[in-house]
């Protein structure tokens, strides 16, 4: 019996784009570190484009969830930015350093 003929279906893992691990790991950094809403922005655009990619795969996971956490990234931190210049006076953040 010949096992190695090629006439059975072969599974292939699906391939996981950089872009997406990028887009995630921004994400989840964005809500920890976030210099002038970079971080979060990076998330968005790499999410996007991680989209853009894996148009026609169905792996599309982690650029779906990079880029959700960087929407809700950039929505809660604007909020924040707006509780913050209320509680200071329109001050801004910057002037809890002061």
């Amino acid at each position: 019996m010949d096992f190695n003929n090629n006439n059975f279906p072969q599974y292939e893992k699906p391939k996981t784009h950089g872009v997406a691990i990028a887009a995630l790991v921004c994400g989840i950094v964005g809500w920890f570190i976030n210099p002038l809403y970079l971080v979060v922005l990076a998330a968005i655009i790499l999410g996007i484009i991680g989209l853009i990619i894996t148009k026609g795969s169905t792996n599309k996971t982690l650029s779906g969830v990079g880029l959700a956490l960087g929407v809700v990234g950039m929505i809660a931190q604007i909020i924040l930015d707006i509780v913050i210049t209320i509680l200071t006076g329109g001050l801004g953040f910057c002037s809890l350093f002061l």
